[in-house]
């Protein structure tokens, strides 16, 4: 399975403030690493998206197959699906009238509809995509073990950001902030 990330919401569920707050930044004025702690954020929840193979902050992504799978399985949490696209064996892009599919939520499935079957289409590489939006809706509604596991990874790259080049230890991810999230994998028990 391939996708794109077609729109990213700009906010993260860390904020500045909080990661600032735990870093022990306090002066307001001492803003001189702000920018490296943000992009560090938005790193942190990208490591977190790819290890648990889900999307943390809301995105549309358009997935692509190359032939129509059983069911599509698709990036957790899902808020929606805009639209399955196909080539029919002429090769002439078809829409999938969403009453002929199934979009199961909790489990961040589509199957065929109820006595449907997916239809015909042309054997080539992305000849069916399905767009859909998926992540948490805001900051509010992010899973705490999701937002503690970024804290916990920025917060380590600070610590030992001089040192990484000279300790490949040190480099890695902590064990905790994969511990924290490991259950969104797919497969893991979601809470």
């Amino acid at each position: 399975m391939k996708y794109n990330i077609l729109a990213i919401s700009d906010t993260e569920p860390v904020s500045l403030e909080e990661m600032r707050s735990q870093l022990g930044i306090t002066a307001a004025d001492d803003t001189a690493r702000d920018d490296s702690i943000e992009r560090a954020i938005s790193s942190a929840r990208a490591w977190a998206e790819s290890f648990t193979e889900s999307a943390v902050v809301t995105q549309t992504r358009a997935q692509y197959y190359s032939a129509f799978p059983d069911y599509f399985k698709l990036s957790a949490p899902l808020q929606s699906v805009g639209s399955i696209k196909y080539l029919d064996t002429d090769g002439i892009e078809q829409i999938l009238d969403a009453a002929d599919y199934i979009i199961d939520i909790l489990n961040a499935e589509v199957h065929p509809g109820y006595e449907v079957n997916w239809p015909d289409a042309r054997l080539q590489i992305n000849s069916i995509s399905i767009e859909y939006d998926s992540g948490y809706e805001s900051p509010e509604e992010t899973s705490l073990l999701y937002k503690q596991a970024i804290i916990i990874v920025v917060s380590h790259w600070e610590k030992y950001f001089d040192l990484s080049e000279s300790n490949s230890y040190i480099g890695r991810i902590p064990a905790v902030a994969e511990d924290l999230i490991r259950r969104f994998k797919p497969g893991g028990e979601m809470v």
